[in-house]
């Protein structure tokens, strides 16, 4: 990115999201997305994904769409938006009423939100795809369209949801631009990089388009892997008659760990309420999101 438009855009950063500085690959991603180039970003879970979207929608004078797989990851990042007192944002799911999303499909139309959050399915249905023609006819245009859990557009993907097979081209076909062409922004914190390449291909972007941190900034510091070894059930078995036998004996080890959960989670919460260096803003909100634990703290 140029250095120079570096600050204005932490000043940006700063003033409406409150945040003092860009994680590791946000600016990479957000670098591209306004130069209008598409990209598909992989950033790890907690990393700031939504963010490089969200500014850069806010940088640029058209709508944008959001296909999430899930209602609550819609509501959830529609939410967020919110609560950053960005209120130019909707979504159309079923979680709407009826007379809701016809508001929100006039709203849509006539250019009365920045940011709409819609399931791929919803592309294939004949009454938004002429909400989104009435789009064009009232001059309303679109910038980008985010493809959040970008890595269901891979082929592993497609026995999940079928609908993303095609989502790309439904994308640019259905979702009217000014100029140029849509900007496609993938956005994943699950892609191996054959999957990263299988979505590059599917969406047929650029071959720059992909945008991953170093491997060494992706590792979780806080996450703890536990190999636990089972005993041999014979390969030479047909694969039923293993599977039976192993699920036999992974089960008990199963419930045990279950049985240790609710320990280990409270100990883990006990140690962060003990610890000075969290604030007491998170501590009560803590508090306040574990019922239970107000009983004992």
């Amino acid at each position: 990115i140029n250095t120079e438009l570096l600050p204005h855009l932490t000043y940006f950063l700063q003033a409406i999201f409150r945040k003092k500085e860009f994680r590791s690959g946000q600016i990479e991603i957000i670098s591209r997305t306004l130069q209008r180039k598409s990209v598909i970003g992989l950033l790890p879970t907690g990393g700031g994904k939504s963010l490089t979207y969200q500014m850069s929608a806010l940088l640029q004078a058209a709508l944008t769409n959001i296909i999430d797989p899930i209602n609550s990851l819609m509501r959830d990042q529609y939410e967020k938006l919110i609560e950053n007192y960005i209120d130019a944002a909707l979504y159309i799911n079923s979680y709407n009423s009826k007379e809701e999303r016809i508001v929100n499909e006039e709203k849509l139309q006539n250019a009365e939100a920045i940011f709409c959050f819609v399931s791929p399915e919803r592309f294939q249905i004949q009454k938004f795809r002429d909400v989104l023609k009435k789009c064009k006819d009232n001059n309303t245009y679109f910038s980008y369209a985010i493809i959040d859990e970008a890595h269901c557009v891979s082929e592993w993907g497609h026995d999940f949801r079928q609908t993303y097979l095609r989502l790309g081209d439904n994308l640019k076909a259905h979702c009217p631009v000014k100029t140029a062409e849509l900007t496609l922004i993938g956005l994943t914190a699950t892609a191996s990089y054959d999957v990263l390449a299988d979505i590059q291909r599917e969406l047929k972007l650029e071959n720059d388009a992909v945008q991953s941190m170093p491997a060494e900034q992706i590792d979780r510091k806080e996450l703890v892997f536990n190999l636990i070894k089972v005993e041999d059930t014979g390969i030479e078995q047909p694969t039923w008659k293993r599977e039976k036998k192993l699920g036999i004996k992974k089960y008990p080890i199963i419930k045990e760990l279950l049985k240790q959960l609710p320990q280990k989670l409270n100990k883990i919460i006990t140690n962060l309420l003990a610890n000075d260096k969290i604030s007491d803003e998170y501590k009560k909100n803590l508090r306040d999101k574990l019922p239970e634990l107000n009983k004992t703290n």
